[in-house]
């Protein structure tokens, strides 16, 4: 027997589910959020209660599966995205003495599951994620002459690496949408640059931006589109006479 399609409106969620959300807002008293604190919100909808969260000072990432209610969080101005189906989650956590990560499988509706693998580290910046297959768990440290990113596999097997020759200072590690590659980028003093980089290394650009602050590349599920978030800064200069 098949699964029933669920397909989600964000306007017919807005008029006959909002209790959903509005249920949701006594959370906050238990949250006892501090501004600058880092949090998931798994099954956004669209974006209401998200908002409150960012509004109280939160730096928020939303996910949800249906793409139509990720499009409505992000004209709320939401950092939103759309969870591709895939076979497995994983919690990565640094140690209390900020020696070691412990990757940990995870279930969005019962919590966390067993440990899978212990990674030692360095007191350094890390970027990180999990293949679309749910069977390989990518790691890479910031601030390298040249990118490295470690491949490990969470069921047994040899570690592999990655290493793009030429290309400094990882800013972010995406996964490409077919576990073929990542979209990873690299920032030097002349700016920034978006690269696809496949499994053997090889580095194709995509896009250069000169500037300075976070940026990334998010491939759609589909593997045919690549969403860029760069920081644009406008300003503006006056020139007084006779004061």
């Amino acid at each position: 027997m098949s699964a029933a399609i669920q397909t989600w409106d964000p306007e017919t969620y807005g008029r006959h589910a909002r209790f959903v959300s509005d249920l949701g807002a006594p959370v906050f008293e238990l949250l006892a959020l501090q501004a600058g604190e880092r949090i998931l919100d798994l099954g956004c909808g669209d974006g209401v209660l998200t908002a409150k969260l960012v509004e109280a000072g939160g730096i928020v990432v939303a996910v949800d599966s249906s793409e139509l209610q990720v499009r409505a969080a992000h004209a709320l101005g939401l950092d939103a995205r759309v969870l591709a189906p895939a076979k497995g989650c994983v919690v990565l956590e640094a140690s209390q003495d900020d020696k070691q990560f412990t990757v940990t499988a995870f279930d969005p509706l019962k919590g966390r599951d067993q440990v899978l693998r212990t990674i030692q580290k360095d007191p350094a910046t890390y970027h990180s994620g999990l293949s679309p297959d749910g069977s390989t768990f990518a790691i890479s440290e910031t601030g390298e002459a040249d990118i490295h990113i470690r491949l490990l596999p969470l069921a047994g097997g040899s570690e592999g690496e990655v290493t793009v020759k030429g290309w400094p200072n990882l800013t972010d590690l995406f996964w490409a949408s077919n576990g073929k590659g990542f979209y990873c980028g690299s920032a030097a003093t002349q700016g920034r640059t978006l690269l696809y980089v496949d499994l053997k290394g090889n580095a194709k650009v995509l896009w250069r931006f000169k500037g300075t602050g976070e940026f990334w590349g998010v491939p759609s599920p589909d593997g045919r589109y690549v969403a860029i978030q760069a920081p644009v800064y406008n300003s503006n200069a006056w020139m007084l006479e006779g004061f």
